[in-house]
C-alpha cells in the first residue's frame, strides 16, 4: 500500500517519458533533413511538404517543453535537477526548431542548389543527432557514455572548422550579394543547431556523473 506521500509526488517517469518523446520528435526531423539534402539539387514541391511536416514537429517540442514546465511546477521531488530538466526541453526544442527553419530557409530563399560545405555541415549535424539519441538511449554511466559525448564534441570542434572555411569561401568567391546572405543564413543556423547538441551533451555528461 502506497504511503502517505506518495499522494502528494506525482511520478517521476513523467520527465523521463517526455525527454524521451522530445528525443523521438528530433530523431524523426533530423531523418526528413535527411531525405531533404540527398541531393544538391532541391525540389521546391517536395521541400514545401517536408517544411509542414517539420514545422508539426517543431510545435509538438514546444508544446512537450511547456508541459514539463508546468509539471516542474508541480513536483516536489525531480529525478535530477529540475534546472536540468529545463534546460535539456529547452536545448531539444532549440534543435528541432533549427532543423525546421534550415529546410524553411532553403524552401522560402529559393535556394536550388546546396554548397558542398553546407552539405558537410549537414551531416555533421545529423550524426551529433544520432549520437545524441544514442546517449539518451543508454543508461546513465560514465564509462558506456563517456566515449559518445566525446565524439559528439569532436564533430562540434570539426563543425567550427567547416563553418570557418565557408564563411572564408563566401565572402572572398565575389558571389552574388544576396546570395551571400542566404547562404550565410543557412550555414548559421546550422552551427547554432550543432552548437547546441553540445551543450546538450555537456548537461548530460553532468547529469551522470552527479547520478552514477
Amino acid at each position: 500500500m502506497a504511503g502517505i506521500l506518495d499522494l502528494f509526488i506525482p511520478k517521476e517517469r513523467k520527465f523521463f517519458e517526455y525527454l524521451d518523446k522530445q528525443i523521438t520528435l528530433l530523431n524523426e526531423s533530423s531523418v526528413i533533413l535527411k531525405n531533404l539534402i540527398k541531393t544538391e539539387r532541391t525540389n521546391e514541391n517536395k521541400y514545401h511538404k517536408e517544411v509542414v511536416l517539420l514545422r508539426k514537429k517543431s510545435d509538438e517540442v514546444d508544446y512537450i517543453s511547456r508541459e514539463i514546465i508546468s509539471h516542474l511546477h508541480k513536483t516536489f521531488i525531480t529525478p535530477i535537477d529540475r534546472d536540468e530538466i529545463k534546460a535539456l526541453s529547452t536545448h531539444l526544442g532549440f534543435i528541432v526548431d533549427a532543423l525546421e527553419k534550415i529546410a524553411s530557409t532553403i524552401y522560402l530563399f529559393k535556394i536550388k542548389i546546396l554548397d558542398k560545405k553546407f552539405i558537410k555541415q549537414i551531416q555533421i549535424l545529423l550524426q551529433s543527432v544520432h549520437l545524441l539519441k544514442y546517449v539518451f538511449e543508454e543508461p546513465l554511466s560514465p564509462k558506456r557514455n563517456k566515449e559518445t559525448i566525446e565524439k559528439i564534441k569532436e564533430l562540434e570542434r570539426e563543425a567550427d572548422a567547416v563553418y570557418r572555411t565557408a564563411i572564408g569561401e563566401l565572402f572572398s568567391n565575389g558571389k552574388d550579394p544576396i546570395d551571400i546572405i542566404k547562404r550565410k543564413e543557412l550555414y548559421d543556423i546550422t552551427e547554432d543547431a550543432i552548437d547546441d547538441i553540445c551543450q546538450v551533451s555537456d548537461l548530460l555528461e553532468t547529469i551522470i556523473i552527479n547520478n552514477s
